[in-house]
């Protein structure tokens, strides 16, 4: 199910009537905001035997829809690494005409996660682009990314989707109408969150108590010992990146509620977008390096 960005989606359909689809893109967001989703939709589309596609019901779109498809290759990180080989490997892949399509479609998801190595042989992948292929990058931190590669692919950006169209995606889905509201609330925007939250509806609750204490956290009222406490606290959570992955939704929510002008948020545009880098930063060491979690926590929470 793909929930808003129809500015991108119509972007693509328009690309590929007009047969002039980039050699290479790049999908910029959030996690969970609908990137990879959408690179896939986009692949099927290329590979679709029918105009209009993808049908979901040609032979190219069934084997797609398996993850079989020749002309599909996705490449996903091995231990939070993407690793020169692997990109041999697609190029290798590449080198080969497509087996049914037109084009061959290569997805490098969490493309951040390239090493250097593995950077840099992209990069001469791309500096000689085939006539039948497409390459699609898709990232949560596309500055990680080499400068070199980021001015050979189209950027598409993807935002936060609007409250209503997420709430009218559950409403045909049948969720439940005491669940709906709560959804919308704490998925902050992110399309596949509120898949999560709608085929398991106890994260709602989850959401909802780590929200809460982070705003107890921060508060003026709040201890400063206490803070270091949570600290040690959740620095031991296996699931520390998901928190702060909730921690950067709601700040985010607060900074757009600050630009539309909201008077009961106390923090200033600069300081909300200050914390949004603050935490982005933590969530990518924490993610791709092998940092001392109870340090990166602690640094960030002076920052709050």
């Amino acid at each position: 199910m793909i929930i808003g960005h129809k500015k991108q989606r119509d972007l693509f359909t328009k690309m590929i009537a007009n047969n002039r689809i980039p050699h290479a893109l790049l999908f910029s967001g959030y996690e969970k905001i609908g990137k990879r989703s959408i690179a896939i939709n986009l692949a099927k589309s290329l590979i679709c035997e029918n105009v209009n596609g993808p049908c979901m019901n040609c032979n190219a779109c069934l084997l797609s829809e398996k993850g079989v498809h020749p002309d599909l290759i996705i490449v996903s990180s091995l231990k939070k690494e993407i690793i020169i080989d692997q990109i041999r490997e697609l190029s290798r892949q590449l080198s080969f005409k497509p087996y049914s399509s037109s084009v061959k479609v290569a997805i490098i998801d969490d493309a951040h996660l390239m090493n250097q190595q593995a950077q840099n042989s992209l990069l001469k992948l791309l500096e000689e682009p085939g006539d039948s292929s497409v390459i699609i990058l898709v990232s949560d931190h596309p500055e990680i990314l080499l400068p070199t590669i980021r001015s050979r692919v189209q950027i598409v950006k993807f935002f936060p989707v609007d409250k209503n169209e997420i709430r009218s995606h559950l409403k045909s889905a049948n969720c439940q109408e005491d669940l709906i509201e709560g959804i919308v609330s704490f998925s902050f925007g992110k399309p596949g969150v509120a898949l999560d939250l709608l085929f398991d509806p106890g994260k709602i609750e989850v959401r909802r108590k780590k929200v809460n204490e982070l705003i107890n956290i921060i508060s003026p009222e709040s201890r400063f010992h206490l803070r270091f406490d949570y600290v040690k606290k959740i620095s031991e959570d296996p699931e520390l990146v998901g928190i702060l992955n909730i921690w950067l939704s709601y700040f985010r929510a607060l900074f757009l509620e600050k630009i539309k002008g909201n008077k009961k948020v106390v923090y200033s545009v600069d300081r909300l977008r200050n914390i949004l880098l603050e935490i982005e930063e933590s969530i990518y060491l924490l993610s791709k390096t092998n940092v001392n979690n109870k340090m990166v926590l602690e640094n960030l929470i002076m920052e709050l």
